[in-house]
């Protein structure tokens, strides 16, 4: 009993050294790096920088007219890996993502034990890859551009001595002009400019005739770009719609007799949700993320906003990319051509001209599932909010949650005459499952010990997300 009574006891002491030693080793790895040490940490300031920035490029992506280079989903997804990159250093529990994203390259480091400014980081950063990424946006948006980076930076120069606000303007700049080069190489420009031939033949979609003509093709080569994420297209691809067929007794057929018949019936309240959606999703998006960030006020620091704006933006550039693919591929019909030609009703519209891509699946639907997951994610599951985005052209609407506004708007793309339901729910899915994946396969937080992650009980509740 004795030596029994030695053993356990032996082993007990055994534990409890190992224990100690495993603390002291992860209470190691979250604490800052010396040359962090005599900076502020992220989330000691606000979201000022992240907000205005923001709200600028919603204005910009809210105008009509724009080029075909400037794409809002790509734009998002690299200025919020900018936003990220450029305050990272101060945010002691999370990691880049250089390693993680397809080809992004390694971030500078920092200059040992001397002070950054995080905000003149992140504004720098932010002037930079705006300006760069925009290089044949109106000559007013490009003098907002120059505005706003240089009123900040008046601020910012008074909180900090000269030499660490130039440090810091330096060191964002750098973090910007990497990234900048990094997105040269995703093909978005290169197929911007390759002739796309109208498929023909039975089910298979038909550029939109409008008055002025035959609308161009909206994206026919999105779907060779760049992943950011690697390995998502096989993880999220959607499957395929419903088998096209001409037959009044088919699924296809009804689905598409549902649009029209809903069409004829439409209730002054679903007449309003679609046309309150009718315009390009992500920008209203990033309009609704501002406001939210805007009414989070103090409770938002610089760190969310940016752990937000980088999740918004490589979601729902995977988002463009996997669900242009899948348009293309699939390269259905729209229910316009379909109710005019096989159903005959020839007179038959939709509320606005029918979208000049292939119908499956929704773009609206995939953006808005995409934006609302993260924002479910970051902000909580019941987040009431009014939606003041689309004043005073429409009255503000009131919605319960993130997601309910996603369907919401989802859906509208149903009543407008866009999409049949399942292309809506496809699209819908789409985007659910690109957050998810990223959720699982993109790490923001550190690995501490290979396999410890981020737990609310080894830090403090502000870090916990």
């Amino acid at each position: 009993m004795k030596s029994s009574a030695k053993t356990l006891a032996s082993r007990l002491i055994i534990v409890l050294i190992f224990s100690f030693i495993l603390f002291s080793a992860c209470r190691k790895e979250i604490n800052p790096p010396s040359e962090e040490i005599r900076s502020k940490q992220t989330n000691t300031y606000s979201s000022e920088v992240a907000i205005k920035w923001l709200e600028l490029q919603w204005r910009i992506f809210s105008q009509s007219g724009r080029p075909a280079s400037e794409n809002p989903s790509r734009h998002l997804a690299y200025t919020g890996i900018v936003l990220y990159e450029s305050v990272l250093q101060g945010m002691t529990l999370y990691q880049t993502l250089s390693g993680q994203l397809t080809d992004m390259p390694a971030m500078p480091t920092l200059q040992p034990e001397v002070e950054y400014h995080w905000p003149s980081c992140a504004n720098a950063a932010q002037a930079y890859i705006n300006k760069n990424l925009l290089p044949t946006t109106t000559t007013e948006n490009k003098n907002s551009i120059d505005s706003l980076a240089k009123a900040l930076s008046t601020t910012y120069k008074l909180q900090v001595d000269s030499v660490t606000f130039q440090r810091s303007v330096d060191y964002g700049e750098a973090i910007a002009k990497l990234i900048f080069e990094w997105s040269k190489t995703d093909r978005f420009l290169e197929l911007l400019s390759v002739p796309y031939v109208i498929p023909v033949g039975p089910g298979l979609w038909k550029t939109t005739v409008l008055p002025s003509g035959p609308a161009a093709p909206s994206g026919p080569y999105w779907g060779d770009g760049r992943l950011l994420m690697p390995r998502i297209l096989t993880a999220t691809y959607p499957a395929p719609p419903l088998p096209y067929s001409t037959d009044a007794a088919s699924p296809f057929y009804n689905a598409m007799k549902d649009v029209h018949d809903a069409s004829l019936v439409l209730t002054p309240e679903q007449r309003n949700q679609a046309n309150y959606w009718r315009n390009a999703p992500l920008p209203q998006w990033l309009g609704i993320l501002t406001q939210v960030l805007k009414d989070e006020g103090e409770n938002v620091k610089l760190d969310k906003a940016a752990l937000v704006m980088a999740k918004m933006g490589i979601a729902s550039n995977d988002v463009r990319i996997i669900c242009w693919k899948a348009k293309y591929d699939y390269k259905r019909l729209r229910p316009f051509t379909y109710v005019r030609k096989v159903m005959g009703y020839s007179s038959w519209n939709s509320l606005t001209p029918t979208a000049p891509q292939p119908e499956y699946p929704s773009g609206h639907a995939s953006w808005f599932s995409s934006a609302s997951s993260v924002m479910t994610q970051m902000f909580g599951d019941n987040y009431k909010f009014i939606d003041h985005t689309k004043e005073p052209i429409f009255s503000p609407l009131g919605f319960n949650s993130f997601n309910e506004a996603a369907v919401h708007g989802s859906f509208s793309r149903f009543y407008l005459g866009m999409n049949t339901r399942s292309s809506v729910q496809a699209g819908i899915d789409l985007g659910s499952k690109i957050v998810e994946y990223m959720n699982t396969n993109i790490n923001f937080f550190k690995i501490i010990m290979g396999e410890i992650e981020h737990r609310g009980f080894l830090f403090n509740r502000s870090d916990s997300f």
